[in-house]
């Protein structure tokens, strides 16, 4: 008994300090005067990290000097943050549910509208941790995906350790970003990318494609594995028949099929 009375006592939060800057800004943060800057700050920051691209930018410049894009937007979403005692959950949901947020990033006809319009939808590259979570899922069998038995969230949160590692490999986006050299090479040469992504476990996408008898399905269920939609009849033609010409080494056939599609840009930007 003793014993685990150490142990929780060693599991409590140490005393609060004495003196706390974090304290001290929050404070000063959301003093009259201050608090609608605060406000405005927080605002914008979640907006550029849902829609790609700020109100303000880049968002560490927000100043008299260089205006919002939308001004009066910026100020009502604001002000709502500040009525409602800053619920981000609020903020969030809010912008989520909008209409500017679920428009596509295709844009048919004519020049395509200026971002800070957000008449359509930005691209955005996605983080390295979203990567990583990314490709674990992708090329994992969806046969080997949880059911009722084995809840998302523990599922979830083991993949997520999983895809650390993987983080560490790649940049962090930046604004005008392009996949670096250094990435390109990573999926060209790693062993690494073989071995958890494209081996043939019974657990990886590779294994439940090959096993497959019908090929459309085969090929289908690779894409909405990957990119969560269908092929198109141009993509399935082009596949099937690269797959045709490699009956002979159908494994290594659907790796570079698997592989093709994890190193597309489709898949490296969230559209």
């Amino acid at each position: 008994k003793e014993k685990l009375a150490e142990l929780d006592k060693d599991k409590l939060p140490p005393p609060a300090p004495e003196f706390s800057r974090r304290e001290v800004l929050v404070d000063l943060a959301l003093q009259p005067g201050e608090r609608d800057f605060f406000a405005r700050a927080a605002v914008n920051r979640v907006w550029h990290r849902l829609f790609g691209w700020g109100m303000v930018n880049p968002v560490d410049q927000m100043h008299s000097g260089n205006p919002p894009t939308h001004p009066e937007l910026l100020e009502w979403l604001a002000r709502d943050l500040v009525e409602h005692g800053y619920d981000l959950k609020r903020l969030i949901r809010g912008l989520a549910l909008s209409r500017a947020y679920s428009r596509s990033s295709v844009w048919a006809e004519g020049e395509r509208p200026y971002r800070d319009l957000f008449a359509v939808a930005n691209v955005k590259p996605l983080t390295p941790r979203q990567f990583g979570l990314s490709l674990q899922l992708a090329t994992t069998s969806p046969e080997s995906l949880p059911t009722e038995d084995k809840p998302w969230e523990s599922y979830i949160s083991g993949q997520e350790n999983r895809a650390g590692g993987f983080a560490s490999l790649v940049e962090a986006p930046t604004e005008d970003f392009q996949v670096s050299v250094s990435e390109a090479l990573l999926f060209s040469n790693s062993d690494r990318i073989a071995r958890n992504y494209l081996s043939n476990g019974r657990d990886r996408l590779v294994y439940h494609l090959e096993n497959l008898e019908d090929r459309e399905a085969a090929l289908q269920a690779a894409a909405w594995s990957v990119y969560s939609r269908p092929l198109d009849k141009e993509e399935l033609k082009l596949l099937g028949d690269y797959l045709a010409e490699r009956e002979d080494r159908l494994n290594e056939a659907w790796q570079q099929v698997v592989w093709a599609l994890i190193t597309s840009p489709e898949f490296r930007f969230n559209h």
